[in-house]
């Protein structure tokens, strides 16, 4: 279908979407509003002018940023509903948003002399700025903010419109078809105009031209032509906006300076930072109302880029989060942003006689607070809040190590959610003259051990460590409090010990055992290491100090106390640290997945009645899910493709038709597809919990059993339901008791969501409250004790269709100019071993042990240092997984379907059987590992696949020491068959390990580890947060991209048109 033309008014794109009306047209889109018959609502439809996709670049660019913008729900960005291409037509589907632009408003306000109140401008700017950080933290930049790409919606909220577009149309700088530069003139940042590299800063300039705007009435710059006001932007002082508005507080122009400043590094280091600035603004307003006195806030300090978003607003019953925060009352609410419309609303228009008195309380209230305002406190990034209360402490226990039952009653403190690190004990070390704990070997954490927990510390060493980092120790009742959780139980994960198996022979690395995690969030508080306490809540002897938590080789209860000399060597030797601290400077969580109260009916949840099943969100802020009718399944998922994560809700029944009718509810977690998922559930009337797993054959009960703390029949009493999902491994908890613990690997990502299913129960109406989605470490291979290995079970019934999941969000890899590499030396060569009769697998090559010089000097900082390796033997496989194999997972249901259909120049690539012994691609690591897990293999460590790629004598590319881009895919303009390029195979004939497909390995990436990498079968699966894929692909003669040293680091979600995988396996 063509778009010759002039408008797509009355006709379908897509086959679904028909169009109803032109909203708009620009150089390099239209925008229709049109309707979706599948789900009977209102869309916008963009569509991209034709001639762009002419580019050979386009398509790519397209699918990676339009995907990367769909995983991007916030309550202030429209949502993108769906994206995809009519013939050579590329459009994107978003929702249909009612409502005034903001431009417009400006310019009618404008005409009729007015300006926009400065409260008004505040509330507007204040969403968009942690609209924009959310964004950022996601590693989206929008390169066109502008009044035009925001709406005012019919409830006054701003919704921020077109992320991503920019640079879905081309990267860097980037043209439209009339040559013009992306971005409105007025708007652009100084490095945007003259083409420097543009980052999240460049944003935080745009919103402060739109804030002048709002404030004064015109745009700081203006001239005859768009260049006139670009170079205005570079060579120009920023007019002072006092000209066009005398009244406005110094506080909010301070903002407006440094929001502009030309020097992309003297802006505010994160759009959080600029809100969190106008929010003191607007607070200092409310409090001086009609005096049009106002203080000045604390002044904006340069504090390193954040570039994390502010979380979106939690429900608090009393408090109120300002600039240095202190503890909101909830655990599991997240930093609000207050209503400062309800504050407005009682505090405006005070009458003119207390005027003098509002003035003078300000200044009273600034001599008293400003000097805390200004305090240097530490960031709550890596804290937990614990709220304030009653609590019991001590225990009831034989001994002296404990302390009789008592109450005690805490203000609101924050705590790490893990103990301190070798490594960042390290950090504290370089900057300061201290000795080294007693285990490390001078000033260097054991090796392999960095993201273990320090040990061997005085209780001095712990109380100078939290000073250095703006912290205190938690006092005794504090971390007591933190690890039993208000129901006061023996252990993080309940009151058996057995529960939960920890490592007795050594620490692990910290948030490595999510079940060992409390109520509250803290990791690792049982067993690890000891824990430094301050402020005994009993008294202890002159000169000793308490330690908690008992250590890896010696595991004690959670009101066992430790007390003894700090300095003597038995007590340090196994004893570490956490830290407190009463206020902290709020910033988000950057653990949090998600957190959601459900008062936004627009935070991404669906809202849909059929006639057996309900999903919506239930004043006031509830999320309700209904099954209608007997045996019926109704399921909500938020539509997200993760993995290791620690799911958690309040859930209570609110409406139910029978008095004596079976159903149960609970959570869903990795949903595949609607007929693949696992739900973690409890049914109340009987008492019973059970773990399901859906597959294609129908539901199977994978686990079950009783339990008896259910209370969940209103708001008041509601349960909480509590499921750990890391790796293969799953912890199922009500009201914070584990109840077990199994393993399955059928599924290793999906969607997560909400369960409910009846029997003879005819109608089940269950309410969802405080969720939180936190990310989690993968579960550390160890003795698992309990866990029951999941074995399947008669199939029951299957569940009905839910809601689809979004496409995976998108890391793009770094692009580096690599010059020539040089050949890296060897080491002697491994002998080559005799004949093996070992059965060598279908399809796979046997790689013999040897030792080689792993890395090199010569090429990326990250292959450094060359080091040496040995390995066992190990099978690889002789070719990359193609299209066809990778199908054949799908089809049985251990693979979730390839990302991308199109290939970078071939239509349908995916699915043509045209390209079946083609590579796969557009693959994630999860997905990658998903297949070999499912084939009986594993994904190569990063030193198996090096080895098997240069041999035993390190050739710098798999066929030898000199490139030949003939020899490889990187002649090709796109994939190859998987059996091409015979002669460019390794020394062991290992096909296409230069070029084709570039492919994942096991490891996870960390920058120190081949400094300390062990010599013998070296993998790294503990430490980092990014993956490595290696081999170069295609359509590229740089030869530097294909060495068999080359490492390349994105995230774990990342997928792309030149991403693929083989696998290897263990020899018996």
């Amino acid at each position: 279908m063509s778009d010759s033309q002039p408008t797509w008014t009355g006709r379908t794109i897509g086959g679904r979407y028909t169009i109803d009306s032109l909203l708009g047209r620009g150089g390099m889109s239209s925008v229709y509003k049109a309707i979706d018959p599948n789900l009977q609502r209102t869309v916008a439809v963009k569509i991209i002018h034709p001639h762009l996709s002419e580019h050979p670049e386009f398509v790519k660019r397209f699918e990676q940023e339009a995907a990367a913008v769909a995983r991007l729900r916030h309550p202030n960005i429209m949502l993108v509903h769906d994206f995809n291409h009519d013939g050579s037509i590329y459009y994107i589907v978003f929702e249909y948003i009612a409502g005034n632009p903001l431009d417009k408003r400006l310019k009618d306000l404008k005409e009729a002399g007015l300006r926009l109140p400065l409260e008004e401008a505040i509330q507007i700017m204040v969403p968009l700025c942690e609209a924009v950080a959310y964004a950022h933290e996601r590693k989206m930049v929008h390169r066109d903010l502008k009044p035009s790409n925001v709406i005012i919606n019919l409830l006054g909220q701003p919704i921020l419109l077109d992320f991503g577009i920019a640079k879905i149309v081309g990267g860097g700088q980037v043209h439209t078809a009339t040559g013009a530069t992306i971005g409105t003139a007025a708007y652009m940042a100084p490095e945007q105009v003259v083409g420097d590299e543009v980052d999240h800063r460049a944003d935080i300039y745009s919103l402060g031209v739109m804030l002048y705007e709002m404030a004064c009435g015109r745009p700081p710059y203006e001239g005859q032509s768009a260049l006139t006001v670009m170079m205005k932007h570079v060579n120009e002082p920023l007019p002072d906006i006092r000209l066009f508005n005398s009244n406005l507080p110094d506080a909010f122009n301070a903002i407006l300076e440094k929001a502009l400043a030309k020097d992309p590094k003297a802006r505010f280091g994160s759009a959080v930072e600029m809100a969190m600035a106008l929010r003191e603004v607007g607070r200092q307003m409310n409090l001086g109302a009609e005096t049009a006195a106002y203080t000045t806030p604390p002044a904006v300090r340069d504090t390193p880029a954040k570039t994390t978003p502010q979380p979106e607003p939690k429900k608090s019953a009393d408090t109120e989060v300002k600039t240095a925060v202190t503890t909101p009352p909830d655990a599991t609410e997240r930093l609000i942003v207050p209503d400062q419309t309800q504050e407005e609303t009682g505090r405006r228009w005070l009458p003119l006689a207390l005027g003098g008195i509002a003035l003078l309380a300000i200044i009273v209230a600034a001599i008293l607070l400003l000097p805390g305002l200004l305090a240097d406190l530490p960031s709550s990034q890596g804290m937990v809040q614990i709220p304030g209360g009653t609590y019991t402490i001590g225990a009831d226990l034989s001994g002296s190590q404990y302390a009789e039952p008592q109450q005690v009653t805490l203000e609101p403190f924050w705590l790490d959610r893990f103990e301190v690190s070798n490594s960042q004990y390290a950090a504290f070390l370089a900057e300061n003259d201290v000795a080294p704990p007693s285990n490390w070997s001078g000033e260097t954490p054991p090796v392999g051990e960095d993201d273990h927990p320090v040990r061997g510390l005085t209780w001095e060493n712990a109380n100078d460590y939290c000073a250095w980092q703006n912290k205190r120790l938690p006092t005794e009742a504090e971390w007591e409090v933190a690890a039993r959780g208000a129901q006061s139980l023996l252990f993080p994960w309940g009151d058996s010990q057995t529960s939960v198996n920890l490592p007795s022979d050594n620490t692990y690395a910290s948030g490595s055992i999510p079940p060992n995690r409390s109520s509250f969030g803290v990791f690792d508080m049982a067993g690890n290491v000891w824990e430094w306490v301050d402020e005994p809540y009993t008294a202890v002897p002159d000169g000793q100090q308490v330690a908690r938590g008992g250590a890896f080789d010696f595991l004690k209860d959670m009101a066992y106390r430790l007390q003894g000399n700090p300095n003597l060597p038995t007590m340090i030797a196994s004893t570490g640290v956490r830290c407190a601290a009463t206020e902290v400077e709020a910033v988000p969580d950057d653990a949090i997945v998600l957190q959601d109260d459900f008062s936004n009916p627009e935070s991404g949840w669906p809202d849909l009645k059929e006639d057996t099943a309900w999903r919506g969100y239930h004043p006031p802020d509830y999320y309700h899910v209904e099954a209608t009718g007997a045996n019926q399944i109704a399921t909500a998922v938020f539509g997200s493709d993760v993995t290791n994560i620690g799911m958690e809700a309040r859930i209570f029944v609110d409406i139910l038709e029978t008095e004596t009718g079976e159903y149960r509810y609970g959570l869903l977690l990795r949903q595949v597809d609607s007929r693949q998922f696992y739900a973690f559930t409890v049914a109340p009337r009987s008492g019973q919990w059970a773990v399901l797993k859906a597959t294609n054959n129908g539901l199977e009960t994978v686990q079950s059993g009783s339990v008896d703390s259910l209370q969940g029949g209103s708001v008041e009493t509601a349960d909480t339901l509590r499921v750990d999902a890391s790796g293969s491994t799953f912890s199922f908890f009500v009201n914070g008791r584990i109840i077990t613990t199994l393993t399955d690997s059928s599924y290793s990502s999906g969607d997560f969501g909400f369960y409910v299913e009846t029997f003879d129960e005819t109608r089940a109406h269950i309410h969802y409250d405080a969720l939180t989605v936190l990310e989690i470490n993968e579960t550390i291979a160890q003795d698992t004790g309990e866990v029951v290995q999941a074995e399947p079970t008669e199939a029951a019934e299957t569940p009905e269709d839910a809601a689809p999941t979004a496409t995976a969000e998108i890391e793009e890899p770094t692009e580096t100019t690599v010059a020539e590499t040089e050949p890296t030396a060897t080491l002697d060569p491994s002998p080559t071993p005799e004949p093996t009769q070992i059965p060598v697998p279908e399809g796979m090559v046997l790689i013999p042990g040897g030792s080689f010089l792993m890395g090199s000097e010569t090429g990326e900082p990250n292959e450094r240092p060359e080091h040496p390796v040995t390995l066992d033997p190990y099978f690889i496989d002789l070719f990359e997984v193609s299209n066809e194999e990778y199908q054949a997972c799908v089809a049985e249901g251990g693979c979730t379907q390839a990302n991308l259909r199109n290939s970078f120049r071939r239509a349908g690539y995916r699915d043509d059987p045209t390209f079946a012994n083609y590579p796969v691609m557009g693959v994630t690591w999860n997905q990658a590992n998903a297949y070999c897990t499912w084939a009986g293999q594993r994904l190569p460590t990063e030193a198996e696949w090096e080895f098997a790629a240069s041999g035993p004598d390190n050739f710098t590319w798999p066929w030898g020491n000199a490139f030949d881009a003939t020899l490889s895919a990187a002649s090709s303009l796109d994939t190859e068959p998987v059996d091409e390029f015979p002669e460019g195979a390794s020394p062991f004939n290992v096909y296409n390990m230069a070029g084709n497909v570039n492919e994942w390995v096991l490891d996870r990436f960390d920058g120190n580890f081949y400094a300390n990498s062990p010599e013998n079968n070296p993998v790294n699966l503990d430490s980092g947060s990014s993956q490595i894929y290696r081999g170069g692909s295609f359509d590229n003669t740089n030869g530097a991209f294909f060495t068999t040293s080359r490492r390349f680091v994105v995230g774990a979600n990342t997928f792309d048109v030149d991403i693929g995988f083989r696998c290897a396996q263990d020899v018996p």
